[in-house]
């Protein structure tokens, strides 16, 4: 697998709504022991995991209804 370099990767600024939530965020980071980047970069997946699952259990539920 190649790595991609920084510079050439996406980038996103992420405004906080507050300074408690960055520092919420910064604290769950370091005990993780991971930086903030990618304990964002986490959640977002975790988010969209979640996401795709609720999707398919709807659709199994709908079939299931319906048959």
């Amino acid at each position: 697998m190649t790595k991609i370099q920084a510079v050439d990767r996406d980038k996103f600024v992420v405004r906080f709504d507050s300074h408690d939530t960055r520092v919420n965020v910064q604290v769950a980071a370091a005990a993780d022991h991971t930086s903030m980047n990618t304990f964002i970069l986490q959640a977002i997946d975790e988010k969209l995991s979640r996401g795709a699952r609720i999707d398919r259990l709807l659709d199994a539920a709908e079939n299931a209804l319906t048959k």
